[in-house]
């Protein structure tokens, strides 16, 4: 699959904690500005937005959207407690050498 660095242009799969511990999972071509919308605009997924705030945890950059959906289907299918290992190991091949590619959230608030 087409991996690309997060800091390059190209589409992201993303995994986001809720307040209240559930999981959320995304796509977008535009990370940053999909966090905010989540955290502070009318914008977000109904889902976040009684679920405020949300903090990234894992996020993948591949080339295109059809590929990024289809990542962000098969997350959402898999069982919570498995759902940030099928993200990585989707994209564990082309990983493995370049950190770049993937990030896993370290708690911090999205803006």
């Amino acid at each position: 699959m087409p991996w690309v660095p997060l800091d390059l242009p190209g589409w992201r799969v993303y995994i986001v904690r809720c307040s209240d511990g559930t999981l959320y999972t995304g796509c977008t071509s535009d990370l940053e500005r999909r966090l905010h919308e989540h955290n502070h605009s009318k914008s977000g997924a109904k889902y976040t937005m009684s679920r405020r705030p949300v903090e990234l945890v894992a996020a993948i950059g591949v080339l295109d959207r059809s590929t990024a959906q289809r990542i962000e289907r098969m997350v959402k299918s898999t069982p919570r407690d498995q759902k940030l290992a099928k993200l990585l190991l989707s994209a564990s091949l082309d990983v493995v050498d370049n950190h770049d590619m993937i990030k896993a959230g370290n708690g911090a608030r999205a803006r």
